[in-house]
């Protein structure tokens, strides 16, 4: 993420709502430990970019949120609860492996801003 610019900022929510939203969404899997991580990272970009400020403003505050995104990626895949530890194979479902290679795509599409 050292070269992370402004601009990828509305992808990087956006790639955040879409895994959030899956995860969500799965069928007898309660909200895991790692998805509020996911949801400050997306609440912070969503600060970043409607709160007013000038232009020197916009630059050191882009410099804080990069460490605190970073700090908090890093958070959501904590080996022991973040989403290398997510169980996504509870219970007996048919579409197991689409439901796996989906997470893992969604997962995937955020860790390449990093």
């Amino acid at each position: 993420m050292e070269h992370f610019e402004r601009n990828q900022l509305i992808p990087l929510r956006d790639a955040l709502n879409s895994l959030m939203k899956f995860v969500r969404e799965i069928p007898s899997v309660g909200i895991p430990q790692f998805y509020c991580f996911l949801d400050y990272m997306k609440n912070n970009i969503e600060i970043y970019l409607y709160a007013p400020m000038d232009a020197n403003e916009w630059e050191t505050l882009f410099l804080r949120l990069k460490d605190i995104l970073i700090r908090d990626w890093r958070e959501a895949n904590h080996s022991v609860w973040g989403i290398p530890a997510f169980d996504l194979l509870i219970g007996e479902r048919e579409n197991k492996t689409e439901l796996c290679l989906e997470f893992l795509q969604l997962v995937s599409v955020i860790d390449g801003f990093f």
